[in-house]
């Protein structure tokens, strides 16, 4: 590399030599000497602005050049996380990291958010839902959140749950339950959880024999717990229409999400520490529009 010297000219800094030059260019506006043979660079001349009417680029890449391995997308956090000023390690508690600035440490929770490599974003439904929003205590280690986005979210295998509850109803008062492609006979305000059952697996095409099992009262909150082939998956969500001559009310709540297997936030991807630095490297090799945000539920702690 070459360095500019105290007389603004172009030298090799391991022996001192100038740097020369060829012909006249540069002498007409003075930019080089003229008569002088030693390269000039003169960094106390400003010189007018020109605004630029066509850019050319080139290169000498070519087209058909291909990396001989397969080459992965790699993610990098733009801070590292430290303990003491030094990076921190995978054991490191959150509540020890240099980038937590509250005077006592406060219980709170990280945010994901982002896109996978095929640019779909990340969503808490679905097949394969992810839980986004992961609670962090004192104790809660880097590692926790490496595993948290690797492996585990901490939702186990489990069966979805839904729950109507009828309120305020009286003699003729119905509602009808309709999963978005059917819908059931009108069901009295008052049946008990055999009826509701039984209407479910008659009416709706997507729920057969031993798809559902109703339990308690409407008035208390009728829960539908889904089993068999419709277990250990998140099942669409029901939709109930009240029909009521008074003030009855008809409320629909999923209580219990259903998930089909325990998986990490960025299910094919993979996590690491490095150097204080959580990288993410895509199983997808090529182009990737894989991005990432982690957020704290206040000011206290700094997030890549």
């Amino acid at each position: 590399a070459f360095a500019i010297d105290a007389n603004s000219h172009l030298v090799d800094p391991a022996t001192g030599y100038i740097v020369q030059r060829i012909g006249t260019t540069g002498e007409s506006d003075g930019f080089q000497i003229a008569g002088n043979s030693n390269v000039r660079v003169p960094t106390d001349v400003s010189m007018p602005a020109r605004a630029t009417s066509e850019v050319r680029v080139a290169g000498n890449l070519s087209t058909t050049a291909k990396f001989i391995d397969t080459q992965t997308n790699k993610l990098t956090s733009n801070i590292a996380f430290t303990v003491g000023g030094s990076p921190a390690s995978a054991t490191a508690k959150i509540s020890e990291l240099d980038q937590y600035t509250g005077t006592t440490w406060a219980n709170g929770t990280i945010t994901f958010s982002g896109y996978k490599p095929d640019g779909t974003m990340f969503v808490e439904s679905g097949s394969s839902w992810v839980d986004l929003t992961m609670a962090v205590d004192e104790d809660t280690t880097i590692q926790n959140v490496l595993d948290y986005l690797n492996t585990d979210d901490d939702i186990p295998v489990r069966d979805e749950v839904q729950t109507i509850t009828i309120t305020g109803g009286a003699a003729g008062d119905t509602f009808t339950l309709s999963d978005g492609t059917d819908t059931t006979n009108p069901i009295a305000y008052n049946a008990n959880a055999a009826t509701v059952q039984a209407a479910l697996i008659a009416d709706l095409a997507s729920i057969t024999a031993d798809d559902v099992v109703c339990a308690g009262t409407l008035a208390a909150g009728m829960t539908i717990t889904y089993a068999d082939d419709l277990a250990n998956q998140d099942v669409t969500n029901l939709t109930i229409v009240g029909n009521f001559a008074g003030a009855g009310s008809a409320a629909f709540e999923e209580t219990t999400k259903g998930r089909d297997a325990v998986r990490g936030v960025l299910d094919d991807a993979t996590v690491a520490l490095v150097n204080g630095k959580i990288r993410i490297t895509d199983a997808q090799s090529g182009y990737s529009e894989s991005d990432f945000k982690m957020a704290w539920s206040d000011s206290n702690l700094t997030m890549p």
